[in-house]
């Protein structure tokens, strides 16, 4: 028989270092919330599925059933006040116990409080599995936690998903992150930065903290939070080019998706009159904001591909379509030993010199201009395709990978990483991004099989799907 068992948070909250901080699935009614590990293990802490028991004073009540996903910067709660701001509050902390259903080790999480009233913000994490139907991602007050919205509230908040997504377009847009870096500033000194009226500003930061993203203090003031801080331009994790990207020519195509599922075709096609790439080849500015989404992107993934893959052995790898470089970087870095060849139109490895040098890796890596449906540099170990079949359908999809089938050797490997769709209800970002695929370019998102199915047609056998913590997988196949 189970035992509940857990760690007394107040004597170890002053001890443990703040984590990234995530949106999750818990809330209690009336406080503030957010985990810190207790564990001080290097390795993230395997799946656990249990139930979660919050325990404070005398009482006892259960949340929830949920499953710990493989990364320890996964939070069930979130706290939109600045992580240098927690430091200085006086927490009361109470105890979390995870006690597992099935039989692997137990896992003790810091659980702290606040009396206040702030619910779960936009942009919840859902479990990997759920057990039963999802909760729509929705900001709620304290009010609204103790009472579960009904059906239409739930439906109308997810109906007006998009006064949210294009709230954040404008922060981008206007660089109003980058603005309040040095630190808090009012209302009029972002409209005059901006060039935009003090009073529609400040209605859009009000909206968007109290989403989490800002925080309003006294007289119209605003600071970062850390949703805010991924909206700045010049950070490793920065977000704001893809706000962009998905809220100027994408978001207009999204309101002509009924053309797509009347006609099967892109409906971008049919607002813009071209393809998108070859939209992009015509506009440098939506080209630029392209580039640097991509970037931000892959950089939110690779160093989740890293880890969850042995490149050492690799002698020589191929990014087909790997863009400025970003993910063979990471490998090269991590692999001293290993060459990397970068494959992409001529203009791409021209635009990716500089990065390479950057990265430190110019003399380990070699720039290679072409077309992956004619001809692919051959002979290497292992060929990579990192976010490039959801592109295009299946036909389009075996082109490419016949002409890696030509370019690999017997002994080579091929690397697919995609968002590989799960089975059910389960919620999902590729499901979204699959109907997203639809709209933009006629490409899709598929489920192992389907990934097996293509392989198999182009002269690959599908060996196994490795899951990574940034939610994409590794799909590895060999040549047969």
């Amino acid at each position: 028989m189970l035992q509940e068992t857990g760690i007394d948070a107040e004597a170890h909250v002053a001890q443990m270092d703040l984590l990234s901080i995530r949106p999750g699935t818990l809330a209690i009614p009336g406080e503030r919330q957010f985990f810190r590990t207790l564990s001080s293990d290097a390795s993230p802490p395997p799946y656990v599925w249990g139930k979660v028991t919050f325990r404070r004073a005398q009482s006892h009540e259960d949340l929830s059933r949920v499953e710990r996903g493989t990364h320890e910067n996964y939070t069930a709660c979130y706290n939109s006040k600045q992580q240098e701001r927690l430091t200085r509050r006086a927490w009361s902390c109470a105890q979390l116990v995870i006690t597992p259903i099935a039989s692997v080790p137990q896992k003790a999480y810091s659980f702290c409080v606040e009396e206040g009233s702030m619910g779960t913000p936009s942009g919840m994490l859902a479990p990997k599995r759920a057990s039963q139907p999802a909760q729509p991602a929705v900001h709620q007050s304290a009010s609204q936690t103790e009472h579960p919205l009904p059906p239409s509230a739930a439906l109308l908040q997810m109906m007006t998903g998009y006064w949210v997504s294009q709230g954040i377009y404008v922060a981008a847009k206007l660089g109003l992150a980058d603005l309040l870096t040095e630190g808090p500033c009012s209302i009029n000194e972002l409209a005059a930065a901006t060039q935009t009226q003090a009073g529609p500003l400040y209605r859009v930061m009000r909206a968007l903290a109290s989403v989490g993203i800002f925080e309003e203090g006294d007289a119209e003031w605003f600071t970062l939070t850390p949703l805010a801080q991924l909206l700045q331009s010049n950070t490793a994790d920065s977000m704001r080019a893809l706000a962009m990207m998905y809220a100027e020519e994408q978001y207009r195509a999204w309101g002509d998706i009924l053309f797509s599922l009347q006609t099967g075709t892109p409906a971008f096609e049919h607002s813009f009159g071209t393809r998108y790439f070859d939209y992009l080849a015509t506009h440098p500015e939506a080209s630029q904001v392209f580039n640097a989404a991509m970037v931000g992107w892959t950089t939110q993934i690779v160093d989740a591909v890293v880890a969850a893959y042995d490149f050492a052995s690799v002698s020589t790898i191929v990014d087909v379509g790997g863009g400025h470089g970003a993910l063979l970087a990471a490998i090269l870095t991590t692999s001293p030993a290993t060459q990397g060849i970068l494959f992409d139109q001529p203009h791409v490895v021209t635009s990716a010199e500089p990065f390479l040098r950057a990265a430190g890796i110019h003399d380990q890596c070699q720039g290679v201009g072409g077309d992956f449906f004619a001809d692919i540099p051959a002979g290497a170990d292992v060929y990579v395709l990192a976010q490039i079949l959801h592109d295009w359908d299946d036909k389009h999809s075996m082109a490419i990978l016949r002409q890696v089938r030509q370019a690999v050797p017997s002994h080579g490997k091929l690397l697919i990483i995609e968002l590989v769709l799960p089975e059910g209800n389960e919620p999902f970002l590729g499901k979204w991004l699959d109907l997203h695929m639809l709209v933009m370019l006629g490409g899709r998102e598929r489920t192992a099989a389907q990934y097996a199915t293509l392989l198999r047609a182009s002269g690959f056998e599908s060996v196994r799907v490795i899951p990574t913590a940034a939610g994409q997988s590794i799909v590895e196949a060999l040549p047969i």
